[in-house]
């Protein structure tokens, strides 16, 4: 028997599917999801602004950058690929949520959060354990709430750490000026 990718997805994706028979469970997970819907890396880059500490700057200038980076390439990609949401796919499955587009590949959510991740572990690397956790959480949070499969947050993980260390990159080799 020839095990692909999708049938992998498909068989993780139905697992955590099942968690939406619990309205508790439902509930913790939407709140996880729009914690990543941007409110909150705002609320990070003012909170960081205001500390005034010798990063802040650098902080808030390299994520920026990096969402900048990160935004249309995540769309770009979703128009490429094209692939439909799992709840679209697999009959009997569940979604909690409306999301934002008919695409699944890569996560936006996920690639978002990675990016805060990644400038969270390159100027404040003491929050970078509670960061990592966040990001696992969110894109565990699109797979339990129906609207991705694991391998789109596997791909929104990657674009957003990239985004984020090019962003840094390019602000580091004086490519780009912020300052």
């Amino acid at each position: 028997m020839f095990i692909t990718l999708q049938n992998v997805d498909e068989l993780i994706y139905r697992w955590f599917n099942q968690f939406q028979r619990s309205l508790l469970i439902t509930r913790i997970f939407r709140c996880i999801s729009r914690s990543g819907d941007g409110y909150l890396y705002i609320m990070l880059g003012i909170f960081a602004m205001l500390l005034d500490n010798p990063h802040s700057k650098l902080f808030v200038a390299t994520s920026l950058l990096a969402y900048f980076i990160e935004i249309p390439s995540f769309i770009g990609l979703k128009l490429l690929f094209k692939r439909s949401r799992p709840y679209v796919n697999i009959k009997g499955s569940y979604y909690s949520i409306e999301a934002a587009d008919k695409f699944s590949l890569p996560s936006g959510h996920t690639a978002a959060a990675a990016v805060m991740m990644t400038m969270t572990a390159c100027y404040y690397p003491d929050f970078f354990i509670v960061a990592l956790l966040w990001t696992v959480l969110i894109g565990l949070s699109r797979v339990i709430l129906g609207v991705h499969y694991l391998s789109d947050i596997f791909a929104g993980a990657l674009l957003g750490i990239s985004a984020a260390l090019l962003a840094k990159l390019l602000i580091a080799e004086k490519l780009i000026y912020i300052l």
